[in-house]
């Protein structure tokens, strides 16, 4: 079978979800982890027109705090404005297409390394040496400005122009997590980290805490047994799974997290809500933090992983070292991390084998099922 036979066969399959009665779900054609031509449908009808997060507020407190990043092939830069606003800006000179900026950092305007072309914090053209006898139009240049949304602190970038706004899309999403105060936590603890897997396994991975017994046996495991996993609910633009704590997990949440716990109905209180926006971005929600992983694709098997943990003030307040509490607090999730990581890596291997039959899904990862469902609609129209 040639890619473009097996392509067709992946989306058929895709098509086929929405008939299918999740006792009868399937997994897809291994094919789906390494087809180059889905992957280009993907970077055009998922991450060049869907809103992504790839960025904290935290990241850019204030006015000239600013960011980079890249989606797919696009450099961006993520900067804090004078009036407070966020935007997010091209990252490239619109001279000789050299990045305007490199890190994270802070600054009064951008200058252009290469020319010393500089521009506001906006993206307006301030300066232009060199350029006085050219019939150049210096007030009519500036760096393109991209469709950017903050929801609950994580900051959304959208490389389409026309794009639909962010909000009432997840306005469901804010109403479900309305009593943990989301929108006032703090992130101590941010960073990224590369995974050698598609962006899909990774997801996936996500989309389940059925794994908890498997891949993470000795760390969430202890306090959130996976058996106990149940999937709740699917919208359009997100989904969630429910994993009780057990009496370890109990206790932990009301010795960490007395405030929060007292302030949410038991169903949240005793239990973790694994909340996936689509495409990429999964957000366990705990009384004690809201761990975060946006998967963004670098190459076919490649992902780039920006992530963290936010807590209450409740919980932050009383600590007066807000940088050792990150450090611990990154050193924690990047061993789980580094678990699933390593998941991702070994099922982007056995994938290739040719012995492959279409595993069942499980009713725990219903959450699967649904991600197959939001491609279907991105995909096959």
């Amino acid at each position: 079978m040639d890619s473009a036979q097996k392509l067709d066969v992946i989306l058929e399959q895709l098509k086929g979800v929405s008939e299918t009665k999740p006792a009868d779900a399937r997994m897809l054609d291994p094919s789906y982890y390494h087809s180059d031509e889905l992957f280009e449908l993907e970077k055009e009808r998922i991450f060049s027109k869907e809103w992504i997060c790839l960025a904290r507020i935290e990241q850019i407190d204030k006015p000239g705090d600013f960011v980079t990043v890249r989606l797919l092939d696009e450099p961006i830069v993520i900067v804090r404005q004078e009036d407070g606003s966020v935007k997010a800006l091209s990252n490239v000179c619109r001279h000789r297409y050299y990045p305007v900026a490199e890190g994270q950092g802070s600054t009064r305007f951008f200058a252009c390394p290469y020319h010393k072309w500089t521009y506001k914090l906006d993206g307006t053209l301030k300066g232009a040496p060199g350029m006085n006898n050219s019939s150049f139009d210096l007030s009519n240049c500036r760096l393109p400005e991209l469709p950017t949304e903050v929801w609950m602190g994580f900051v959304f970038v959208n490389l389409d122009l026309n794009a639909e706004p962010l909000a009432p899309r997840l306005s469901s999403l804010t109403e479900r997590v309305a009593s943990y105060h989301l929108d006032q936590w703090k992130a101590p603890c941010i960073f990224d980290e590369r995974w050698n897997g598609n962006w899909k396994l990774a997801c996936e991975n996500a989309l389940d805490s059925y794994h908890h017994m498997g891949l993470h046996e000795h760390s969430v495991q202890v306090t959130m047994p996976g058996l106990g996993t149940e999937f709740v609910e699917a919208y359009k633009a997100w989904n969630y799974h429910r994993t009780p704590f057990n009496e370890k997990g109990v206790n932990q949440a009301n010795e960490q997290a007395p405030e929060v716990v007292a302030r949410l109905e038991p169903r949240d209180a005793l239990a973790m809500n694994a909340i996936f926006v689509y495409p990429n971005l999964v957000i366990p929600l705990l009384p004690f933090g809201a761990n975060w992983l946006s998967f963004v694709p670098e190459s076919i098997d490649r992902t780039w992983v920006f992530t963290g943990m936010a807590m209450d003030k409740s919980i932050l307040d009383p600590i007066d070292d807000h940088v050792a509490l990150g450090v611990a607090t990154q050193k924690s999730l990047a061993g789980i991390n580094l678990e699933d990581s390593l998941g991702t890596s070994e099922l982007q291997r056995t994938t290739r084998s040719a012995f492959i039959e279409r595993g069942a899904i499980c009713e725990k990862e219903l959450g699967v099922f649904h991600f197959y469902k939001y491609l279907a609609r991105r995909l096959t129209s």
